[in-house]
């Protein structure tokens, strides 16, 4: 799927209905489809994904280079040659920052432990005192694994309304099952930042949740850095590994990177005067994957045949709509460019768009 940076749209391009594929296969398909879409004039500069092996192995195919001590976060694209940044879906690299911490039940920030029973008590106490600590975290939060892939919950737990609280249960109510629980604070808050600043999808956001531009560069570059050395850091233990160099990885490094890059690229460099971060989300794509789902009946195993006609019937009608179990929920209004033969008015909605997001700029 193809989701523009400077308008308002996005689009399905291709589809194969195949058993798997090899790296080398998945690097000539992704070339392959970069070469179709340049023929159209629309220059790709990034590709998400998760983080799993085959992607990765595919990025090293293509010329990039996903290694912590030697990491080149880009490829060049098929024909122009122009670097194409590779970013790893924020929302998956929450996820699995989320699973390690719970499923190991600490890490090691070099100075402190950051502890996963924190969480647990703080839940465990809302519960028997009947009253919530303007949090949202809930019995379903810490028994993550039964709802593992829902996103929501992953940011409801690190988050800083949950880090306040810990916070207000160290230092006012001088609750001792709390003590110790700064580098958990710590922890919770710098990736509820590092969220908020890879999730930006509208103008009228706050802090970290605004959109990238040059008047918030310098507080943005610092915070990228900070959580990159933080991150680097982390351990598995106090006398453990680098959480870099063992099997828990979070891929946050790459994406930081690249969302760097593509700042200094497109904004800087380029004639974008702000970016939105959400836009580089695999949300979108999840999204059209739902919708397809919901068509036969929020089947999640679609036949061949039932997929193509869902595909096609989304083309032509082109609002999504998701189900509200779904694993990600619709967070902006970037619709399908739909195929009609009817007079399109869609393009004058973007346009409406684009100048009102000038007024705002001006």
């Amino acid at each position: 799927m193809v989701n523009a940076l400077n308008s308002n749209w996005k689009v399905p391009v291709g589809y194969f209905l195949i058993n798997g594929l090899s790296a080398p296969e998945r690097a000539n398909l992704i070339n392959e489809a970069l070469r179709y879409i340049h023929d159209t004039g629309v220059d790709v500069v990034s590709l998400t994904f998760d983080g799993t092996s085959s992607n990765i192995a595919a990025a090293n195919e293509l010329g990039a280079n996903i290694a912590v001590n030697n990491l080149v976060n880009f490829f060049p694209h098929p024909v122009t040659r122009n670097p194409i940044y590779v970013i790893f879906d924020a929302c998956h690299m929450l996820k699995l920052v989320r699973n390690c911490l719970a499923s190991k039940g600490s890490l090691h920030d070099g100075k402190n432990l950051v502890n996963w029973k924190y969480i647990t008590e703080l839940e465990k106490l809302q519960r028997e005192e009947v009253l919530h600590a303007a949090t949202k975290l809930r019995l379903r939060h810490v028994q993550w694994y039964r709802e593992k892939m829902k996103v929501k919950l992953v940011a409801q737990v690190l988050s800083r309304s949950v880090a306040d609280a810990l916070e207000y249960a160290l230092h006012h109510l001088e609750h001792p099952k709390f003590e110790g629980c700064e580098a958990t604070i710590l922890f919770l808050k710098k990736f509820n930042d590092l969220f908020d600043v890879l999730n930006s999808r509208n103008f009228w956001g706050k802090g970290y949740k605004s959109p990238f531009m040059e008047k918030n560069k310098t507080k943005f570059f610092q915070l990228l850095d900070e959580t990159e050395a933080y991150i680097r850091g982390l351990k598995t233990s106090s006398n453990g590994e680098l959480l870099l160099t063992s099997q828990r990885k979070t891929g946050f490094l790459v994406t930081l990177k690249s969302i760097k890059s593509l700042f200094l690229s497109l904004c800087e460099g380029g004639d974008l005067k702000f970016l939105f971060t959400y836009k580089l989300s695999q949300d979108h794509l999840e999204l059209f994957f739902s919708a397809i789902r919901s068509h036969g009946g929020h089947n999640n195993n679609p036949t061949a045949k039932q997929f193509k006609a869902a595909y096609v019937r989304l083309l032509a009608h082109h609002q999504i709509m998701t189900s509200d179990s779904a694993n990600c929920t619709i967070l902006d209004d970037t619709n399908i460019l739909n195929v009609s033969a009817s007079k399109n008015t869609y393009l004058k909605s973007i346009n409406d768009s684009d100048a009102q997001r000038d007024d705002i700029d001006q």
